[in-house]
């Protein structure tokens, strides 16, 4: 039984796992650890958070906002993947390098290393959007409470579909949104040469474009 319950998680440890292994003279391999990938074609959080806040959705917030989380655009993503590539490339021809400096067999976690409070950053998706919420307005609930009612609803789910089917609000969403994340990209910036190439803001502003343009 895994330690990691999540299976999304737990099969991109596998798959990360096998990618890795398959390092050798001959095959050059390396891994992108990205957090929290959004940006522009981005279903999950952006299309969420704004569907959200257009269906009047956007004031409630879980917990008390203290917790950072780090994201990464899409296109600092893709960066990292040229850097990683063409780092991958080089190890055929070039010198060999010391382990500090080595890029093939190693994963590297990339971010665009602006920790944002998780609910400020889903906030300012929304208010890009044309929906933002003033802070007075936001209606905010103990995660403790959620974490009842969306335990509630998972055993309701459970009874009423036979396990067919699962409610958007789940013990393990309320965690994600509460929870402490942020991470040290130091290996990346010093191995890769890795640097965000859009900011934070930037990214907000872009991704919020492209949903109205593809929702209109």
């Amino acid at each position: 039984m895994p330690e990691q319950k999540e299976f999304y998680s737990h099969t991109k440890a596998v798959a990360e796992t096998l990618v890795l292994s398959a390092n050798r003279d001959r095959i050059r391999t390396a891994a992108i650890r990205p957090a929290g990938i959004f940006g522009e074609g981005d279903t999950g959080t952006v299309t969420s958070v704004i569907s959200n806040a257009r269906e009047g959705k956007g004031r409630m917030q879980i917990g008390d906002n203290t917790n950072f989380f780090d994201w990464t655009y899409i296109e600092n993503n893709a960066y990292a993947q040229l850097l990683t590539a063409r780092a991958l490339l080089r190890s055929y021809t070039g010198p060999t390098l010391p382990d500090d400096l080595r890029v093939d067999g190693e994963a590297f976690v990339i971010t665009n290393d602006e920790p944002w409070r998780f609910w400020t950053f889903t906030r300012a998706i929304a208010a890009a959007a044309g929906y933002g919420v003033e802070e007075k307005d936001v209606i905010v609930v103990p995660w403790r409470v959620m974490m009842v009612i969306a335990w509630i609803l998972e055993w309701g789910y459970w009874l009423f579909s036979l396990g067919k089917s699962k409610p958007r609000l789940s013990r393990a969403r309320v965690k994600y949104t509460t929870m402490q994340r942020t991470l040290d990209i130091t290996k990346a910036k010093h191995r890769l040469g890795y640097r965000p190439q859009v900011s934070m803001e930037e990214g907000i502003k872009r991704s919020a474009e492209w949903f109205l343009k593809s929702s209109a």
